[in-house]
């Protein structure tokens, strides 16, 4: 990082409003997952009651042959678990693709910046030297793109296992 901040002042700058775009992008997918677990564990409910009934009362229900009617009330309640799964796990995929769009963001401006650092050099000795801190600095900014997308996906994914 102190690579990337000594090639240039515009690199702290970039650095600093993609670390806030990450910050804004993990607190509206938190609430929206907090929303969804709350909605997940909502219909998981009935699922597990309906097992839990199924499993003590199986003798009855298989002397009064009811057990095409405990069938559909568990598939009803399977599919809209499944339901809930599946939305929490399409809000899953919608972080990860903000995190990578915002990762390759990243680099292609800290590149676009290298190129014209590189071309702003006044000589021939100044521009090697120049070149060789700007492609150090784009390798570093792939890590800390890649680090800030891992942080991001790793807070999130601790928060949705802790509700």
């Amino acid at each position: 990082f102190a690579l990337v901040c000594y090639a240039s002042l515009w690199l702290i700058i970039l650095v600093v409003a993609v670390l806030v775009v990450y910050i804004s992008i993990f607190r509206y997918y938190s609430a929206t997952n907090r929303a969804q677990k709350r909605i997940d564990s909502v219909n998981r409910s009935p699922l597990a009651s309906i097992i839990t009934q199924t499993l003590s009362g199986l003798t009855t229900i298989r002397a009064y042959n009811c057990i095409k009617l405990f069938d559909a009330k568990h598939t009803v309640a399977v599919n809209t678990a499944s339901r809930s799964t599946c939305s929490w796990r399409a809000t899953m995929r919608w972080l990860l693709i903000r995190v990578d769009v915002l990762s390759c963001a990243m680099v292609f401006i800290v590149a676009t910046v290298a190129c014209a650092i590189v071309r702003g050099g006044d000589t021939e000795e100044d521009r090697v030297d120049l070149l060789s801190v700007m492609s150090l600095a784009v390798t570093y900014a792939i890590s800390i793109a890649s680090a800030m997308g891992y942080l991001v996906i790793v807070l999130a994914d601790m928060e949705s296992s802790m509700n």
